[in-house]
């Protein structure tokens, strides 16, 4: 059987080649089954490769010029081949690529089943691009959403505008629990499913094949990863270095050591971020992706929140682990007990969830007959 994902094979991000590999890697578990990525690139899909991004805000044009130092310079392009390598290795993708919009539609792939997820490729604020709603796939072959994120509630003329193409789909899922109401609403005559985020559908072991753990140090540390730094996630991160005496390793994607770390590593790829996390003794994080790998490895971690996600926020409730979110609006007392998380009682609710959402993969592709 012939399956293609559709997602964000194109970025220069951590968590969405992650899921990227971790969805093709499950499905191609199955017997005859033949899965592979469909190669395309929407529009504005090179931002995160660019030296010269267009700033937002003035933190984005300081960030620019210092970007633009010689050092920094060779660090991004070292960075860059990291990922390139990743990609290359370790995503089974089309022969075919599509550069834009209009040749998938010229010239559209075909397969048994096609899934368009992860990541935020039904996130409007972020991009609106049907292509993620499959209409250029014939009627004929099984349409599924497995995890698409959906970020931000739609609007009224949006949900007008989708309800025709979430018809077509023969199973659909997200992975935002506040909006799967919205969404079923929209299509009541369909069932909106909950599902994880791919990356919980492979084991400790089968991440532990692909990780790189050779940057990882021979005593205790504190991994720290963020997406963007904030003065509550340097504060709290210097609190939990006194507390634990342990070193702090910082993974750092944006240049500047913000955290005065005792190791900082600027060129990394996805397999050294699974390999760091499997190995640290505490995590400090505002990543989703990398608080699933947290979990994934039963680790201790502190996810550091700035704004509301729904998509960590649901990870933490599921696995009952809502103490590891750190909110900035209330004062946090980090301390040795609170720091020490207890994966027992939402043991066996996590797993449920995770076999939940095989499942759903399962029905969506092999249907039984009632």
């Amino acid at each position: 059987m012939k399956i293609l994902t559709l997602t964000t094979q194109y970025a220069k991000n951590m968590g969405a080649l992650l899921q990227c590999y971790a969805l093709c890697w499950h499905l191609n578990k199955y017997d005859d089954v033949d899965c592979s990525v469909i190669d395309y690139y929407p529009e504005g899909a090179m931002r995160s490769w660019a030296v010269f991004r267009k700033p937002r805000s003035m933190g984005d044009f300081l960030n620019v010029v210092f970007g633009l130092w010689p050092s920094n310079l060779i660090r991004r392009s070292k960075s860059n081949k990291a990922f390139r390598e990743f990609i290359n290795e370790y995503i089974k993708k089309t022969a075919t690529s599509y550069h834009n919009r209009n040749e998938i539609l010229i010239s559209p792939p075909t397969a048994d089943a096609f899934i368009c997820g992860s990541d935020q490729i039904w996130n409007f604020r972020f991009r609106r691009d049907l292509t993620f709603f499959f209409d250029f796939v014939d009627e004929k072959a099984k349409k599924i959403a497995y995890a698409p994120s959906i970020a931000h509630e739609w609007g009224n003329q949006d949900k007008s505008f989708i309800k025709p193409y979430l018809e077509r789909f023969d199973a659909l899922s997200i992975r935002d629990k506040g909006l799967v109401k919205s969404v079923n609403e929209l299509v009541p005559d369909k069932t909106v499913h909950l599902v994880c985020d791919p990356v919980f559908l492979l084991s400790q072991e089968e991440w532990m094949r692909m990780a790189d753990t050779s940057k990882c140090p021979k005593e205790p540390y504190i991994l720290c990863y963020f997406i963007a730094t904030s003065k509550f996630a340097i504060e709290s991160v210097q609190h939990i270095r006194k507390i634990t005496g342990y070193k702090v390793v910082y993974l750092n994607v944006n240049a500047r050591d913000k955290f005065d770390s005792d190791i900082h590593i600027t060129v990394g790829g996805p397999r050294d971020l699974v390999g760091l996390v499997s190995n640290a003794a505490f995590v400090c994080t505002n990543s989703f992706h990398c608080t699933s790998f947290s979990v994934i490895f039963q680790k201790d971690f502190a996810y550091l929140k700035e704004s509301e996600d729904e998509r960590a926020k649901t990870i933490c409730d599921i696995f009952k682990l809502q103490n590891a979110i750190k909110d900035w609006k209330r004062p946090v007392d980090f301390t040795r007990e609170s720091l020490k998380l207890n994966y027992e009682p939402g043991k066996g609710a996590g797993m449920e969830f995770i076999e939940q959402s095989k499942h759903f993969l399962e029905e969506a592709i092999w249907p039984k007959s009632n």
